[in-house]
């Protein structure tokens, strides 16, 4: 399973066997052909991928953020607002 990254990389990957992983040793991570070139090596080895929706990965605070508040109530909602307040002084609520 191959999550695909709305910046071009992935934020899920699923395999049955962990040592597929090596399968990606010459896919350069963090650039905008990430996914692309993970699907393609996945899919050269014979393994069949299953694809599933996009989303946007979490690469930077602000991206924590804004991931956090298209999901208030969760789990990681509520601890990137715990960090939130710690980093701005103690002052929570930084989602509200």
């Amino acid at each position: 399973m191959l999550g695909p990254a709305t910046d071009g990389g992935w934020w899920v990957l699923g395999l049955h066997d962990p040592a597929a992983a090596a399968l990606l040793d010459g896919v350069p991570m963090s650039c905008e052909e990430t996914g692309a070139r993970t699907l393609d090596a996945l899919r050269a080895a014979g393994l069949t991928v299953a694809v599933v929706d996009a989303l946007t990965d979490v690469d930077t605070a602000d991206e924590a953020v804004d991931v956090a508040r298209g999901i208030p109530g969760s789990r990681f909602a509520a601890v990137v607002d715990e960090l939130a307040g710690v980093l701005a002084g103690g002052h929570a609520g930084v989602l509200e």
